[in-house]
Parts: structure tokens; C-alpha cells; sequence
């Protein structure tokens, strides 16, 4: 799954550092040997796409130099935060279901890129990933401390 994400543009940008990450923390840890099997599976359906952009990089490389983050003229805190506010723009209502890209190869003028009744499950998603993470008890001290300072 995660080697069809990479090859699919908006959503490796989103899905394949959450879902490498997922895989890190809760699959390799117990089953090291089956997780070291997914990352090699993994790199050999991505390896095609690395060797051509590796043999001819002004030829395929040619959009990435141009929205990169990575550039001689960047320190690592300047790429760092420069990440960051990329990938949580993400989440943004704006982007996900705003007219933000007039680009016809991006979305549809004056049509956001997922569908407006989408927005309630995207985000319904994300609250069930924090509630999964942070566990019951920890929400429950988040909130008292919330209505406690309000």
C-alpha cells in the first residue's frame, strides 16, 4: 500500500510518512523479521521510480527542484520548519476542500480536490487517530484542564 501511495502524488505527501511511521512504531517492534520483510518489499516497488529519477535528474527531476524544500541555501531549521508548515497545510479545510489551485492539472477551478461532504469523516478520521494515540484517560485530563482554564 505504501509503494502505491508513493506513486500517487497529493497523497504520499499526507499518507506515506503517517503510515511509515504507523508501521515503525506498532508492527516492526514486535514482529521485527515480518517488518523487515514489508520494508524490502517496500523499496524494491519503489526502487523503479528512484533509478530513473537518479539516471536522468533534469529529465525527471525537473518539477522537484522546483517546489523543493532542500536547497544549498537552506539551513536544516529553515527545512525543518519549512516541512513542517507544509504538511500540517494538509489538514487545512483550504486545502483539502477550498478552490486553492487554479492549476487544471491539480483540481477543477473553483472546486476543491475532495468533496465538501467528505470533510465530516476526513476530520471525524483524524479526532478517532488522536483519540487512539492519546488513550481515554489522557483525554480526559486534557479536557478538565481545558474547562478548568476556560
Amino acid at each position: 500500500m505504501g509503494a502505491i501511495l508513493t506513486y500517487a502524488y497529493p497523497t504520499q505527501k499526507m499518507f506515506v510518512p503517517l503510515f511509515l511511521a504507523a508501521i515503525s512504531w506498532v508492527y516492526l517492534r514486535k514482529h521485527l523479521v515480518k517488518g523487515a520483510i514489508v520494508w524490502v518489499t517496500y523499496l524494491a516497488l519503489v526502487a523503479p521510480m528512484h533509478i530513473l529519477s537518479l539516471s536522468d535528474p533534469a529529465r525527471y527531476n525537473a518539477r522537484f527542484s522546483q517546489v523543493s524544500i532542500i536547497s544549498p541555501e537552506y539551513n536544516a531549521p529553515t527545512i525543518v520548519a519549512k516541512f513542517v508548515i507544509r504538511y500540517i497545510r494538509y489538514f487545512s479545510p483550504d486545502f483539502n476542500f477550498g478552490a486553492v489551485s487554479y492549476d487544471f492539472m491539480h483540481q477543477v477551478p473553483s472546486f476543491g480536490s475532495t468533496y465538501e461532504f467528505l470533510s465530516i469523516f476526513f476530520y471525524l478520521g483524524i479526532l478517532n487517530c488522536i483519540y487512539i494515540v492519546l488513550g481515554k484517560e489522557k483525554l480526559g485530563l486534557l479536557t478538565q484542564k481545558k474547562v478548568y482554564f476556560c
